[in-house]
């Protein structure tokens, strides 16, 4: 069973008190998920995933590779390794890898940004793709995120999907969303770029470090 299913077991039981709040229940259906809208909507929105304080130090080391250097050395080497790898999608987690793969005209499947580069504003550029919209507090995934990449990576065309919050843990769903052997890109502050091929053994592990997270309703 898809990780994100077995969450939404969890998700569904939360939805079906939240909806029993409201006084009568206008949806009458078996599966949740058909019910209506607003169900839907609450399945998604109400669980956020926490990393456990241990694992939140392992976070700040590179989940893949690391490629040191400046943005044109990074974007070189990245360049590279796609034209030998040709992977199924490539995936940018944040606003300066998102800027740099597309000014160095690396074609990328999806965009994670925040309009933030080290907590701070920055502009953003007219992307292509469609575009998707979703909330993500700073230090957890959010249901919402997580489908929103889900939905994402179903896509035909290029996707930019606008956090409102962080973006910085979104790479762990983007790897198990993403086809094998696909790339998640993401910053190392003040080093270089990470580069996460999502082969079997990668998404095992970052299922792994997701199910020690807390769930949180919201």
């Amino acid at each position: 069973m898809h990780y994100l299913d077995r969450l939404e077991v969890t998700v569904k039981k939360l939805a079906k008190r939240s909806i029993a709040t409201l006084g009568n229940n206008p949806f009458q259906c078996e599966s949740l998920s058909k019910a209506s809208p607003l169900i839907r909507e609450l399945e998604t929105r109400m669980i956020q995933l926490r990393p456990r304080e241990e694992d939140v130090q392992r976070l700040k080391s590179p989940l893949g590779s690391l490629f040191k250097g400046s943005p044109m050395e990074t974007m070189s080497r990245l360049r590279r390794l796609v034209k030998e790898k040709n992977p199924p999608r490539i995936i940018a987690t944040g606003d300066v890898v998102s800027r740099e793969t597309f000014v160095s005209g690396i074609k990328v499947h999806l965009r994670i940004i925040d309009n933030k580069t080290l907590r701070k504003s920055t502009a953003s550029l007219d992307y292509p793709g469609r575009r998707y919209e979703v909330k993500n507090p700073a230090g957890v995934v959010t249901m919402e995120a997580w489908e929103a990449i889900r939905k994402a990576m179903r896509e035909t065309s290029e996707v930019v999907l606008l956090v409102d919050g962080e973006e910085d843990l979104l790479a762990l769903p983007s790897v198990m969303e993403a086809p094998v052997n696909s790339l998640v890109l993401y910053g190392q502050p003040s080093e270089g770029l990470v580069v996460v091929v999502a082969t079997a053994r990668v998404k095992a592990n970052v299922a792994a470090l997701l199910e020690r997270m807390s769930q949180e309703e919201v």
